[in-house]
């Protein structure tokens, strides 16, 4: 009877707010995550109205820098600065399998493609389409396809980018994106 007790003390604790301290925060940020694939703008402002000092773990900062990240690339924010995607990075590191830490490293390779550095970008881009892979997310595969078109072409390595463009079409067309299926082949063709 004791146990009973303390597991209903315990869960009339927990539903008042004491085990969910940090879980508004990313109820918050998972909201914000919903609207970033319609609204980017949105997102990115709502983000941009958070206080680094209102993060209290390292989880809360991490998927506030992806988030913040994922929305000045949307938003057509390009930048040479790796510290905010950094953090995600070194955060979701420890979960080499998700889709968090997937995502860091496309970001991260965005970064390195602004920064003339096409190698980079490829390595990482690499790592993220077997994260892709094994996941099977056809969307991500076509996103990462894509970049990695770009960068063996920023490379000179008209061959290789071909080959992405190619690819990133196909998983575009596989997941029903029509209209970035056509814009990959159009790129495709002209270069």
């Amino acid at each position: 009877m004791k146990h009973v007790i303390l597991i209903y003390l315990v869960f009339i604790s927990c539903i008042s707010g004491g085990c969910g301290r940090g879980s508004s925060m990313m109820d918050r940020m998972d909201s914000i995550d919903s609207i970033m694939e319609p609204d980017p703008i949105a997102a990115l402002s709502r983000l941009q109205e958070i206080e680094i000092s209102e993060l209290g773990s390292a989880r809360e900062n991490a998927r506030h820098a992806l988030l913040l990240s994922e929305a000045n690339y949307k938003n057509y924010i390009d930048s040479d600065d790796d510290s905010l995607i950094n953090v995600a990075l070194r955060y979701y590191a420890d979960f080499p399998d998700s889709e968090e830490y997937m995502k860091s490293l496309y970001f991260r390779a965005s970064i390195a493609l602004n920064t003339n550095n096409p190698g980079k970008s490829i390595s990482l881009l690499l790592e993220a389409k077997e994260i892709a892979r094994m996941r099977e997310d056809y969307d991500w595969l076509a996103r990462i396809s894509e970049m990695m078109g770009d960068a063996f072409l920023k490379a000179h390595n008209d061959d290789e980018s071909g080959e992405c463009s190619l690819a990133a079409a196909e998983y575009y067309r596989l997941v029903g994106n029509e209209r970035r299926h056509r814009f990959v082949m159009v790129d495709y063709a002209i270069s």
